[in-house]
């Protein structure tokens, strides 16, 4: 998913974002807004042109707060993601709030295109692949908010790969080194300890770890943006056990595919670094997965 403020092309789909009438140049768009009925936020035609059809939607926010932009912008990547391509006019805002504007339907977008598919012998990927958001204006702060929320975006898919994917794959070893890998190609530093260290210094952690034929690994990663390399990090800790540990005769076999999730505290934290990194913030970071 790529997201820009280049003008996308002609054949894109187009989404316009406002808060009232007034603001809204288009015809089309100005008749979607008329049709949206009390508590409606969104509406979507399309228009034969040329011989294809232009889709064109409209969304309506209430106001500006963090719960309703993520509402209305979860309700037009619904409709997004069947499209190849968009194009997101913001020019109703003002240079405050259309990096928020930009920010909250990006996140949606990204998380409306994800798939799964590593284990598929025929992937479907979402449609679709580009976004492009239009402001006459602000086009660098708004693309300065693209870039965080890919970067988000990018940790976020990091967490959900790695949880989707079952124990029999993402074993500790597995789970590491992915991590490691990750990290350092962003710049982080990763330190791997495995079964000898955690027998001898981790009693309770070796305790639940011997139950398996799978080596425990302990991982910790680092990331020195601050200034001042040596001053106090922030510290996340994440649970990285690949499977539950216990009660698993007590657990119905239904729910039993969902004990892969158990690791999903170590795919949260590392995908924190991940998008920590990818934004370059000025903080020391460590994450410790076990």
């Amino acid at each position: 998913m790529q997201f820009s403020t280049a003008a996308a092309h002609a054949e894109a789909a187009q989404l316009f974002v406002c808060t009232e009438a007034a603001q809204l140049k288009d015809e089309t768009a100005k008749l979607l807004f008329q049709s949206l009925e009390d508590g409606q936020s969104f509406a979507a035609a399309a228009l034969p042109v040329a011989g294809s059809l232009q889709h064109i939607a409209l969304l309506r926010l209430d106001d500006l707060s963090v719960a309703t932009l993520q509402k209305a912008a979860k309700e037009a990547a619904a409709w997004a993601q069947k499209q190849p391509a968009l194009s997101v006019d913001l020019n109703p805002f003002c240079a405050e709030n259309a990096p928020r504007v930009a920010a909250a339907l990006a996140a949606a977008l990204g998380e409306a295109v994800y798939r799964f598919d590593y284990f598929k012998s025929e992937a479907k990927p979402a449609k679709l692949v580009q976004a492009a958001f239009v402001h006459a204006e602000h086009s660098g702060s708004v693309q300065a908010a693209l870039n965080r929320a890919e970067a988000l975006l990018y940790g976020m898919n990091l967490c959900k790969d790695l949880a989707n994917t079952g124990s029999n794959v993402c074993t500790p070893t597995y789970l590491a080194e992915t991590a490691a890998k990750e990290a350092q190609q962003l710049g982080a530093t990763a330190k791997i300890l495995g079964g000898d260290y955690i027998r001898d210094n981790m009693p309770s952690f070796w305790g639940v770890a011997k139950g398996s034929k799978e080596e425990p690994k302990l991982l910790q990663l680092q990331y020195f943006g601050a200034a001042d390399k040596s001053a106090d990090p922030i510290v996340l800790v994440g649970k990285g056990l690949t499977f539950d540990s216990g009660g698993i005769s007590l657990k119905p076999g239904e729910a039993m595919d969902e004990m892969k999730y158990d690791m999903s505290g170590a795919g949260s934290v590392f995908g924190t670094l991940q998008a920590v990194a990818q934004m370059k913030l000025k903080i020391n970071l460590t994450v410790i997965i076990a």
